[in-house]
Formats: C-alpha cells, structure tokens, sequence
C-alpha cells in the first residue's frame, strides 16, 4: 500500500489515523498543512516522500521507524513537532528534513545515520544535540544545525577527530 502524492493535503479535519502495517510508502506532500494530530507509522514503512509533513499545525510528536532509511528533504520542516524519536535503522537525514520547527528544542540522532544534509535541522530554537553512542555519521552538510537564538551545542560523535566548532549561524 502507497499513500500518494498530496492525498491528505490541506485536509485541516484529520484527528488520528494509524496507517496499516502493509503501507510501504508515503508520497510527496501527502499531510502537508493537514491538521493531523495523532498519526502512527508503521514498522514496515520504507518511504517518506519530500515535503510529507510539511507545515502540519497540529503533529505535536511522531516516531520515524528505522524502516525507514531515509528521510527526505523537507519532510517535516515548517511542522508544529515538539517531539520526534528517530529509530534505529535510519541512514540519512535530508536537506531542511527538520528546518523551521518552532518548538523542537533537542534531538537525538540514531547511530545507524550516516549523512545529514544541508540545514536539516536548522531553526529558531533547537538547544541540543545527541549522537548515539557508536555513531556511524559519515558527513554533515552545510549549516545543518544553524539556529537563530542561544544553542548549548553538541558533542561530535565518537570517532571524529575534525574541526568541530561553530559556523557564523551557530553549529
């Protein structure tokens, strides 16, 4: 089961939905703007499309599975999340995945991710950053943890021996 691009799109009356254990695929922009409040993603989800969750005003918390290798770019920027969990199992983060949320203030990244695009967690009030112990991280884009107010910062993950320090927009 695939849900497609743009289906629940702008749908502001959407309280809950558990999507079914067979569902493989989530298409691009499919909750953006939507008012989903509770929604359950399923182990054997494999794919978050771009834009996905984007700017959904009501998703308050959501766990990603590590069925999922790669979340997208966009996909959840602009959303209401105050909470998010990444499982195991996740490989990449895209470019702005996490941009723009006004209420997340930590993260914790699993071990198993191995590239963080470009931004992916830029804005205004992230405070923390956890890397798994035995953390795989292979790169790191540009300014993917820039934020706009006072950010206590990150330990680099274990095994890295480069330039850890701030950028001119912070981490």
């Amino acid at each position: 089961l695939c849900i497609g691009d743009s289906a629940f799109k702008m749908t502001l009356k959407l309280d809950a939905l558990t999507l079914p254990k067979h569902t493989k695929s989530i298409g691009n922009n499919a909750f953006e703007g939507s008012g989903v409040e509770t929604l359950i993603l399923n182990d054997g989800l494999k794919e978050l499309g771009e834009h996905v969750f984007s700017s959904a005003f009501s998703l308050y918390e959501l766990t990603v599975p590590g069925s999922v290798q790669t979340i997208s770019n966009y996909c959840f920027s602009g959303s209401s999340l105050m909470s998010i969990t990444l499982k195991e199992g996740i490989e990449e983060i895209g470019v702005s995945a996490f941009g723009n949320l006004n209420y997340l203030n930590s993260i914790t990244i699993p071990a198993s991710v191995k590239r963080i695009g470009e931004r992916a967690f830029e804005g205004p009030y992230l405070s923390s950053v956890t890397f798994a112990q035995g953390s795989g991280l292979e790169s790191i884009g540009a300014y993917a943890f820039s934020c706009r107010t006072y950010y206590s910062g990150a330990q680099a993950p274990e095994g890295w021996h480069t330039n850890w320090s701030n950028n001119a927009d912070g981490m």
